[in-house]
């Protein structure tokens, strides 16, 4: 139906020259390499979309540098998505797609971008995921439409939040895989009023009452009104205790590496828009997990790779609770009696459990069975 209308065509390998078809289409999808006769350049003046496939390692080949060589084929290119494409450069005629919105760049391991990247004024989404890439060009400065930004986890420092003229941070919805090393500012965070999701790792623990202050300070620009923009945010590394003062209108949390202890988990509870919550390696270090009465809007509850040996839900505590995965937690001595509580409860996951509490789980037979008996869906079966 899609070739029919002309709405994408897929180009095979081999094949030298673009069929008619293939010349109105507005969206291709190239597998492998292929070559570009200048009939077929000629051809795809409507193209606005283009997906390349070419897992072969190397310089960016002849064909591939076509695309951004051509006046005439690409100019109008929108959608540019080379994920997988293992090419160590991007040639400096990549300035010449000005319209383009979207540049998918993920798992290219690319170490750098040309200067003309600044040129590409109305990009919107830049995926530089499984990269190499550590720093931006300057030119960004002149990028004032950048929207999201994805970066390979670990590799770009919030050192590029320091650069005057960097980028135009009041536009920023998404920065994902920013890592804080150690002795850096996180200050200018709060220039992002936009900023929707956050991914940052690193060394938190020496920055949370900085972090504290600057996230938090996000929403106070438009007096409560930006609280609705911060809605996902994932931290890896230890924090301090007093970071309890996470923007209130979250949606998602993930919390990796950060060490709690104790009743610090309760600060959580006062979210009012937390819908899913990630507690995952080493987040929690305490042996009693308690579930106080809270969590009102809760629906998805991860616990992974934790130390627990005791969980307790109390009466009251995530009523709206759907899913609940409790993943390689193998010091836990036994389920909670607290999930009878959980009445809108569809899911329980219990990948990787011991077998001590696989006894306890069994149909009919389990200490724990009366405890989720209730439960529609049981991941993986229990037999």
């Amino acid at each position: 139906m899609a070739k029919e209308h002309q709405f994408l065509h897929v180009h095979k390998t081999n094949c030298n020259n673009m069929s008619s078809d293939g010349g109105r289409a507005r969206r291709l999808a190239v597998h492998r390499d292929f070559g570009y006769s200048s009939s077929s350049q000629a051809s795809i003046h409507h193209l606005r979309s283009y997906l390349h496939f070419d897992l072969c390692e190397g310089e960016m080949s002849q064909e591939m540098g076509g695309i951004f060589r051509t006046k005439q084929g690409y100019k109008w290119l929108r959608v540019l998505d080379l994920e997988g494409t293992y090419k160590r450069l991007l040639p400096k005629a990549l300035g010449k797609l000005v319209h383009l919105r979207y540049l998918g760049l993920r798992r290219t391991w690319l170490n750098s971008l040309p200067l003309s990247f600044g040129d590409l004024f109305n990009l919107q989404t830049l995926d530089l995921k499984w990269t190499s890439i550590k720093f931006l060009p300057s030119s960004i400065s002149r990028m004032e439409n950048l929207r999201h930004l994805h970066f390979k986890w670990g590799e770009c420092s919030t050192d590029l939040l320091h650069q005057p003229n960097y980028i135009s941070f009041n536009n920023l919805q998404t920065l994902w895989g920013v890592l804080v090393p150690q002795g850096t500012s996180v200050a200018n965070l709060d220039q992002c009023i936009n900023l929707r999701k956050l991914g940052m790792e690193g060394d938190l623990m020496s920055h949370g009452k900085e972090l504290t202050g600057t996230i938090t300070c996000i929403p106070r620009i438009y007096h409560m009104q930006v609280h609705m923009h911060l809605v996902k945010l994932h931290l890896e590394g230890r924090i301090l205790e007093e970071f309890p003062s996470f923007p209130p209108n979250l949606t998602t949390l993930t919390l990796v590496g950060s060490r709690l202890e104790g009743h610090s988990i309760i600060v959580l509870k006062i979210l009012p828009n937390l819908k899913t919550l990630k507690l995952w390696y080493n987040s929690y270090m305490g042996n009693l997990m308690v579930w106080y009465p809270g969590f009102p809007k809760l629906e998805v509850l991860e616990l992974c790779w934790l130390r627990i040996q005791i969980l307790d839900i109390c009466e009251g505590s995530m009523p709206n609770l759907e899913e609940l995965e409790i993943n390689k937690c193998e010091d836990l001595r036994e389920l909670p009696s607290g999930l009878q509580f959980l009445n809108h409860l569809k899911e329980l996951r219990l990948p990787a459990m011991s077998d001590h509490l696989k006894e306890r789980v069994l149909p009919n037979t389990g200490a724990d069975w009366y405890k989720i008996a209730h439960i529609p869906f049981l991941r993986p079966p229990l037999v």
